[in-house]
């Protein structure tokens, strides 16, 4: 909002090249909507999810964004939620609703972590 929607733009842009370098090859990184992503990691258990998602925080926040903002370079940081696939009864719309949960309560414990959601 600060720097207009050409630079959001750009930022969700680098922001999207990061994620799909921050993930495996036979992973699915989504943009949902707005500034939220989603990445679907089949065959990663709680471990390497919470590690995938580490790897991506820090690919966002180690380095600022070039987006073209007056200011130079912009320092732009992501909460994670990780939720992982519980067995037969779980459900996508479950899955969804714990990440989001988890992502809620990264954002609520200082932002920039991720965080696990609870089984």
């Amino acid at each position: 909002d600060t720097h207009g929607h050409d630079v959001g733009d750009r930022v969700l842009q680098e922001l999207a090249a990061r994620i799909k370098d921050g993930v495996r090859n036979l992973d699915l990184p989504c943009r949902t909507g707005g500034e939220e992503f989603i990445a679907i990691l089949p065959d990663a258990d709680r471990t390497m999810a919470m590690r995938v998602g580490e790897r991506l925080r820090k690919f966002v926040s180690t380095k600022p964004f070039n987006a073209g903002a007056k200011t130079g370079g912009l320092p732009i940081t992501v909460s994670i939620g990780v939720a992982s696939f519980e067995g037969a009864s779980d459900n996508t719309e479950a899955m969804l609703k714990r990440a989001d949960d988890a992502l809620y309560q990264a954002k609520r414990d200082g932002r920039n972590r991720v965080m696990l959601a609870a089984a």
